[in-house]
């Protein structure tokens, strides 16, 4: 009898470890889309100042074209995985530094 007895704690405590797991899954999602929507705005925050200033002194053109070239493989990767938080997310990044390379060129 105390070897069945072990194998239900043993079950019981896989099935809290999977609640607490499933908690900790949801949370990190919605995490993840918060993320999602804010990296995006802060990268739209350099874009809006070189447009507004008319001036991209100190942008890398390398660095953001980069930015564009790996913004587009993870939109690939999400866009595969449908991830959606993932394709938000570079989509955005992909919209504002393209604005941000259009910029440094113009000015």
């Amino acid at each position: 009898m105390t070897h069945v007895h072990h194998h239900q704690i043993k079950r019981k405590k896989k099935k809290s470890k999977k609640i607490k797991n499933e908690k900790y899954i949801y949370l990190l999602d919605k995490l993840v889309l918060i993320i999602g929507l804010v990296v995006p705005f802060l990268t739209f925050l350099q874009a809006y100042k070189i447009w507004s200033t008319q001036s991209a002194d100190g942008i890398s053109l390398v660095t953001y074209s980069g930015y564009i070239v790996t913004n587009i493989i993870w939109l690939l990767y999400g866009l595969a995985h449908q991830e959606k938080p993932l394709i938000i997310m570079y989509v955005l990044l992909a919209i504002c530094n393209a604005s941000i390379v259009v910029g440094a060129f113009l000015y």
